[in-house]
Order: structure tokens, then C-alpha cells, then sequence
């Protein structure tokens, strides 16, 4: 079977299954671990198509725009881009968060972090406080905006030297409906931050 990195003469896939596929195959021999994985999100990205529709309507036929984005989306993994680079979101504590160049990949470990916050503010009986949080350092958002989704009296303050990042994380308040407890400022370190942030 051919795999999709092969010249633009080689025959691409004509449906869904025939993509996940070569796209699985050219993953593999590369050693990719989460082969098969890596194919499927893709090609439902590329073609967005729910995880469903992929295993029911295997022979669904790809667009020429499908088509070139799938090759796009496997040449960017070939060369060892992380998945969630490609499609520009990430899942975390059971939420999807936007990401970008110019935010750090969250890490599933930090996660943790979340747990740890939680698992005190539960055990000091403070989860129906009005709890103010700071977050230096906020990237995508991703600890900040979690915790104001698990904390419903919390509000909080993610600080960033990227402009572009605090664009992320604003994009990512609103899709979380928390920005109207999150408040985001361009600073370094704990530049800029008083108490009465």
C-alpha cells in the first residue's frame, strides 16, 4: 500500500478508511508509537468527521480539500510534530483547550497540579469561597481557566510575557464560559502584580 509521503504522483486515498490507513502504515514505520491513534485524529480532524462517523462510514470518499489536508496533517507528524500541534487544541482535565506556537504543549502530568489545588481547597472546606487565583506564567490558560471551571466562586489572573499566549488563553476563558472571573495581563514574573489584583 502506498503511504501518503510518497511523490504527488503515487495514488492517494480515495475514502476515510483508505486514509486512517496509509496514514497508520507511514506512522509505524516510522516507529511512532500512537500510530494508529495519531491516523484516526487526524483524518477526523481533516475531514471533520466525528469518531463515529469514521468507524460507521468507513468508505465515505474524501474531497480534494480533505485529501490535501490529510497529506498536510501527516507530513507535519512525520516529522515528529506533536498531534495536538497540528490540530491546535489539547485536551486537559476533561476539557479541550486551544494551543499555539506560542504556548506551551500541556503536559497530561500537570495535571496533578489540578488535583493537588483541589483535593486542599476540598479538604480546607473553601470550594464554595470566592477563592482568587494567580497564575504566572498562564500559556494556553490551561491551570487557571481549569480550576475557575471546578471552583464556580473563584476568579483569577493568568500573567503572560506573550501577547499571543494571553490571546490563547482569552479565546480559551470564553470557551470555557469563565471570562467573566478571568483577567489576563501582560507581565513577567509577578511584575505589575498587586493585592488588589
Amino acid at each position: 500500500m502506498l503511504s501518503l509521503a510518497e511523490s504527488d504522483h503515487a495514488a492517494l486515498p480515495s475514502t476515510v478508511k483508505a486514509a486512517v490507513q496509509n496514514a497508520t502504515e507511514a506512522f509505524c514505520q516510522l516507529g511512532i508509537q500512537s500510530a494508529e491513534l495519531d491516523a484516526r485524529l487526524l483524518v477526523m480532524a481533516a475531514t471533520n468527521l466525528t469518531r463515529e462517523q469514521l468507524i460507521s462510514q468507513p468508505l465515505t470518499p474524501l474531497t480534494v480539500a480533505q485529501t490535501a489536508r490529510v497529506k498536510d496533517f501527516v507530513a507535519r507528524r512525520k516529522t515528529r510534530e506533536p498531534v495536538s500541534r497540528i490540530l491546535g487544541e489539547r485536551a486537559f482535565y476533561g476539557r479541550m483547550f486551544h494551543i499555539s506556537p506560542a504556548t506551551l504543549d500541556p503536559r497530561p502530568e500537570t495535571e496533578t497540579l489540578v488535583e493537588c489545588v483541589l483535593d486542599y481547597v476540598t479538604r480546607q472546606g473553601l470550594q464554595d469561597e470566592p477563592l482568587r487565583i494567580l497564575d504566572v506564567g498562564t500559556g494556553s490558560g490551561v491551570l487557571l481557566l481549569t480550576l475557575l471551571a471546578e471552583l464556580a466562586q473563584a476568579t483569577g489572573v493568568g500573567t503572560d510575557i506573550s501577547d499571543d499566549a494571553l490571546s490563547v488563553a482569552g479565546k480559551n476563558a470564553a470557551r470555557l464560559g469563565v471570562d467573566t472571573r478571568a483577567t489576563f495581563a501582560q507581565a513577567s514574573g509577578l511584575d505589575k502584580i498587586t493585592r488588589s489584583e
